[in-house]
């Protein structure tokens, strides 16, 4: 069983693609603002950085609209079809792991989530001296 750094930082990355009611291709994915939120451990590892628990994001899509405006076909903004809109994220360790606080796993290095429109949470920053492996 390796060793795999555990995860210090995480990033949220937007899709690029669009929805599929977006039929004009005007709207876009974006993070919601100050939604991405990590659990860190009490203890910290490397300097003042702290082990990650889990991490939770939210994106919404915006500015999606159908129709070309022509008589009986208005153009409609699509935001309020899509369901879920805000899609939530949830990254929490897929096994749990040696080192734990609290009964808790941590994540690591290639921890990742993603949404069925390619939203994704990511580990992003790792320690490069506190390493753990996986339960068996």
């Amino acid at each position: 069983m390796p060793n795999k750094p555990i995860a210090l930082e995480v990033k949220a990355a937007p899709s690029k693609q669009q929805h599929a009611l977006d039929l004009n291709k005007t709207g876009q994915w974006t993070l919601v603002p100050n939604s991405l939120q990590v659990e860190k451990a009490e203890r910290t590892f490397d300097g003042d950085d702290a082990a990650l628990f889990n991490a939770r994001a939210q994106f919404e899509y915006q500015g999606g609209s159908r129709g070309t405006g022509a008589p009986g076909d208005p153009i409609v903004n699509i935001d309020k079809m899509i369901q879920p809109n805000p899609s939530t994220i949830r990254l929490e360790p897929p096994q749990a792991t040696l080192l734990k606080e609290d009964g808790k796993s941590v994540l690591v290095e290639g921890d990742w989530k993603r949404d069925t429109h390619k939203n994704v949470v990511r580990v992003s920053r790792v320690s490069q001296h506190f390493h753990t492996a996986n339960e068996q």
